[in-house]
């Protein structure tokens, strides 16, 4: 794994994209930090990959399909996301492009660092009205785990990876997928029912 890591580093994708560190590798694609060199200051940002042909599910719904409804969700809910910079098909597979955020996971930041019952209770607080808001709109998130909060250096809360989300009363909805972080998500969420419909209690 590591030799592959290697191997993308340096890469320029889309004629514009220098590969810089591999954040996660999968069958259906990678995530990496990149710098744009078509932008002043060449800064960073993050690539997120839909591999052509990686990890189809039972449904036949690609990676790049779920990558493609993720766009759609992340600008539906920019106020709470990265921000979507930019978006291109290089050898078929499909990348989006991340603003870079200076943020660690909620998880990464309350293992680093201790709060006061103050300072807990404000993050709560936080993330719920972000969820209520986004519930507002119609989306289930589905995987709302500590590595999917965001948090900045600025005391910002984001919410990530929504390639999973549901949108009540949409007709563009992907099939159902049993896929996200077990202790975060409803039981049956896993269970071989795939009549199974998802609803903001998946959220709770």
């Amino acid at each position: 794994m590591q030799s592959k890591n290697k191997k993308k580093q340096g890469k320029l994708l889309n004629n514009r994209y220098i590969l810089i560190k591999v954040i996660r590798l999968r069958g259906k694609g990678g995530v990496y930090l990149a710098l744009d060199t078509k932008k002043m200051g060449i800064p960073k940002v993050i690539l997120k990959e839909g591999r052509f042909q990686g990890e189809t599910e039972p449904s036949g719904v690609t990676a790049i399909e779920r990558l493609k409804w993720q766009e759609s969700a992340t600008k539906c809910l920019k106020n709470y996301q990265p921000k979507v910079l930019d978006s291109f098909t290089e050898n078929q597979n499909y990348f989006l492009v991340y603003e870079y955020l200076d943020a660690v996971s909620i998880k990464d930041y309350i293992q680093k660092n201790r709060f006061s019952k103050e300072e807990t209770l404000e993050i709560i607080l936080k993330i719920s009205e972000i969820v209520e808001e986004i519930h507002s709109q119609g989306y289930v998130l589905r995987d709302l785990s500590p590595d999917n909060v965001l948090f900045s250096s600025n005391k910002e809360i984001y919410i990530i990876d929504l390639e999973y989300s549901f949108k009540d009363s949409c007709v563009d909805n992907l099939p159902y997928f049993p896929a996200g972080t077990p202790g975060f998500c409803p039981p049956e969420k896993f269970g071989i029912n795939v009549s199974y419909q998802p609803s903001f209690r998946d959220d709770c």
